[in-house]
């Protein structure tokens, strides 16, 4: 064989801190840049910008780079869920407690009672 050890083979020598450091501070200008003009950028959008530009960057270092520089989008709530019940969800809840039988034919709904008469379904009652 060649005569040369596994771990010899296998070797892969340390990034000197100092240029891992200025690399990422480079990387950490650019981010910067990015987000002055897109704050809403993640690390994926971010990657594909960066890419564009012709510097390919593992998205694993880019999030680290955030991580460590606190560089995180800005996230914007446009919209809150609100839940809306439909007439027919309320008439249903009031009808619960009662001899009541509710039939929903879209868009009409009927609703019968116990007597065969129609139903009330006040709050008072």
């Amino acid at each position: 064989m060649i005569g040369l050890a596994p771990s010899s083979y296998y070797y892969r020598p340390q990034v000197d801190s100092r240029e891992r450091a200025r690399r990422d501070a480079e990387l950490r200008d650019r981010i910067e840049r990015i987000h002055v003009d897109f704050p809403g950028y993640g690390y994926r959008r971010i990657q594909r910008h960066l890419r564009r530009e012709g510097l390919r960057v593992n998205a694993k270092r880019i999030r680290r780079v955030q991580q460590a520089y606190q560089l995180f989008p800005v996230i914007w709530r446009t919209f809150k869920v609100a839940i809306i019940k439909s007439a027919a969800t309320v008439l249903m809840h009031r009808a619960r407690n009662r001899a009541v039988m509710v039939i929903s034919s879209f868009p009409t709904l009927w609703l019968i009672g116990a007597n065969g008469g129609d139903a009330d379904l006040s709050a008072s009652g």
